[in-house]
């Protein structure tokens, strides 16, 4: 009964491991041009090849850039970026920053 637990111990650890993912954050600078979002889709195609470049899942946060991106809003970098990285980076998920 004893190896039954440890085995059942061991196999929750592994599958817990092989759950995590990596991602990676792309946050866009200030322009007038740019989506106010968080999602899995390069808007405008503003990073272009680079976010081809990474592997696992990618989140393209954006804001209004026609504001003071440090002002705290629906629509602004702050509001944005702390939603991604308080839905996706936790856990055992790790991200990676990219922004200019």
């Amino acid at each position: 009964m004893r190896k039954f637990y440890l085995l059942i111990s061991i196999l929750l650890f592994v599958s817990g491991s092989l759950m995590a993912q990596n991602r990676t954050i792309f946050v866009h600078g200030k322009s007038g041009s740019n989506h106010n979002g968080t999602g899995t889709t390069d808007v405008n195609n503003y990073w272009g090849a680079s976010a081809n470049t990474v592997s696992g899942t990618k989140y393209f946060v954006g804001y209004d850039g026609t504001t003071d991106p440090r002002t705290y809003g629906t629509a602004r970098a702050q509001t944005n970026l702390t939603t991604v990285l308080t839905n996706q980076c936790k856990g055992a998920n790790s991200c990676k920053i990219v922004c200019h």
